[in-house]
């Protein structure tokens, strides 16, 4: 007699999920927000919050979980609430370092302070344009100048006559031509050309020659000291030219300390700026002694700008908190910035306002969500990475592949204070590779948020799946969606799933 297998045989209705459609009937009470609603993942954000409360070294985190299931959604939308509620953190720029300008130093400003900043030197640089060179021509300048100019040759003239007259005694004329000064024989008072001198007999030639070499020598005795009437000339004009420039700048600087009377890094830089004004004023604007050259103001204005102008990397708006990156290409030069180049008359130069920021200078203050497949398949950015997180510091610098290039990096910028909160995004697997093979992983990413694959099917997660499509229909524009189709993509999720208990989350 054959086995009853009755007992075996399973039912068609059990084969799948039935669903009631009345249990999508519940209306969802919650305010409607811009957000996108998540379903589930109450460890994973549990996981989360642990992480962002924790700012002690290496509470990094690690979103693991499948493309699809809302980690990075969810990710973004928590460390948007969290930041939102965190200061927005300070502004960096790179100034030029007057002293060595191959290691731009760095100004912190208080949030919004940059672009005021700029505009306000852009103005100074402006109002130095207006005042130079033409401050050089006023009267009481150029009296002075004249002065100076008189005593210089005044002290040369009594020299110069004092010699000529005793050639003059002795029948010999002084001659300058050139800026140099000759001596000649005179017969009758007129000079003799070498044809007429050579026709005098050899007493008179004797003469004449021991004559000129007395009167030489004699030259040479009285402008002795004529490189140090020089120098006090060049001394005096360059202090007169100092203090027209104090004159006409300090009201300048002087306006602008009183508008940032309350930053002392801003204080400092227009300390900077005093200090070196005066004299890149008479490199740049002082066209005297030039030949006639016309000053190329637009020129002028740049060479002011790669001088004196800050480079702003990042602007803060203090109403926006904290701020939340996703870089989609973390590339050594998109996560740590760059430094830009120009040709200018065939050289290959640049300075610090060619800087430019990168991911973790925009994150800075805040949080870096990064794609962990994408950056492990770049192993010397994986390297600085770790370096910036252990070290606390950001650099600019090229990465090791580009340094045989050899043209942008004579620039070595002032590191950068760095505190961030880098998120990864990526597999279980990618998650364990990372731990298995890379021993400081597990010192720098101590949080794990794990995503569930999938959901159990309770009213309360049914409910929630049902808000959930009717929002993305809504923002999507379709029309009204109906219990029973809301139901058939309930069962549909929960094949994915391979259950008939628990809905996929993908």
């Amino acid at each position: 007699m054959p086995p009853d297998i009755s007992s075996l045989i399973i039912p068609t209705d059990s084969l799948g999920a039935i669903l009631d459609s009345k249990i999508f009937e519940t209306q969802n009470t919650e305010p409607e927000t811009s957000e996108l609603r998540i379903i589930g993942h109450e460890r994973a954000k549990q996981a989360l919050e642990f992480g962002l409360s924790m700012e002690v070294t290496g509470f990094n985190i690690f979103t693991a979980g499948e493309p699809g299931s809302g980690r990075r959604t969810l990710t973004q939308q928590m460390l948007n609430e969290h930041a939102s509620l965190q200061p927005c953190g300070n502004e960096w720029c790179y100034i030029n370092n007057f002293e060595n300008p191959h290691t731009p130093d760095v100004l912190y400003l208080d949030p919004g302070d940059g672009k005021k900043l700029i505009s306000r030197i852009n103005q100074f640089i402006d109002d130095i344009l207006s005042l130079f060179p033409e401050s050089f021509e006023n009267p009481s300048y150029q009296r002075q100048k004249k002065v100076i100019e008189r005593e210089f040759t005044s002290n040369y003239e009594t020299a110069i006559t004092e010699v000529e007259q005793e050639a003059l005694n002795n029948s010999v004329g002084l001659y300058e031509e050139d800026g140099s000064i000759t001596f000649a024989p005179l017969i009758d008072g007129k000079a003799i050309d070498d044809s007429q001198f050579a026709q005098l007999d050899e007493s008179q030639r004797n003469h004449f020659y021991q004559l000129l070499t007395h009167l030489e020598e004699k030259l040479s005795e009285q402008l002795l000291e004529l490189p140090i009437w020089k120098r006090e000339s060049n001394e005096s004009s360059r202090k007169l030219k100092y203090e027209t420039i104090d004159r006409a700048v300090k009201p300048l600087l002087k306006e602008l300390a009183r508008e940032y009377s309350s930053s002392l890094g801003i204080q400092k830089y227009l300390k900077i700026i005093k200090h070196n004004i005066a004299d890149s004023i008479l490199d740049i604007l002082l066209i005297e002694d030039n030949d006639g050259d016309s000053l190329d103001k637009r020129k002028a204005r740049q060479e002011f700008v790669d001088l004196f102008l800050p480079n702003l990397l990042i602007s803060r708006d203090v109403t926006q908190g904290a701020p939340v990156i996703y870089e989609q290409n973390p590339s050594y030069q998109n996560l740590f910035g760059s430094i830009d180049t120009s040709v200018r008359q065939g050289v290959l130069v640049t300075n610090h306002t060619m800087i430019r920021a990168g991911a973790f200078h925009k994150a800075n203050g805040g949080f870096l969500m990064l794609d962990a497949e994408k950056l492990i398949e770049q192993p010397h950015v994986w390297a600085q990475l770790k370096l910036a997180l252990k070290t606390h510091e950001l650099k600019i610098e090229p990465p090791i592949a580009d340094t045989t290039h050899g043209n942008y990096y004579g620039l070595q910028p002032e590191k950068i204070p760095l505190k961030v909160k880098v998120v990864l995004l990526g597999t279980r697997e990618i998650y364990y590779a990372m731990q298995s093979y890379d021993q400081e992983f597990s010192e720098l990413f101590r949080v794990l948020a794990d995503f569930d694959h999938v959901l159990n099917d309770s009213d309360k997660t049914l409910q929630s799946f049902s808000a959930l499509v009717r929002e993305r229909g809504k923002r999507l524009d379709y029309p009204s969606i109906s219990n029973d189709a809301i139901a058939i993509l309930a069962i549909n999720a929960m094949r994915r799933s391979e259950h008939k208990h628990k809905l996929s989350n993908n």
